[in-house]
């Protein structure tokens, strides 16, 4: 029973200045994927603008940015 309690404790041991950084942290992650989504879309609407392609968005497209969003991770260009 000790070692559950210990586990739902961790958080309230840490001070103000360590919940704070670890927020900030998250919110820098999030704005990095959400650039990175961001950029891919533009890329994409720029492939149509070139092309004057005027097809539907694909499923891949979608996939692509929920990756991004997901993971932080780009697709495969190539």
């Amino acid at each position: 029973m000790r070692r559950y309690n210990d586990r739902m404790n961790r958080y309230a041991r840490i001070d103000d200045k360590e919940k704070l950084r670890m927020a900030k942290n998250l919110v820098k992650s999030n704005n990095k994927k959400i650039k990175k989504a961001l950029d891919h879309i533009n890329r994409f609407l720029a492939e149509r603008e070139e092309n004057k392609n005027t097809s539907l968005i694909l499923l891949s497209d979608i996939t692509d940015i929920k990756e991004i969003l997901e993971t932080g991770k780009l697709p495969d260009y190539n």
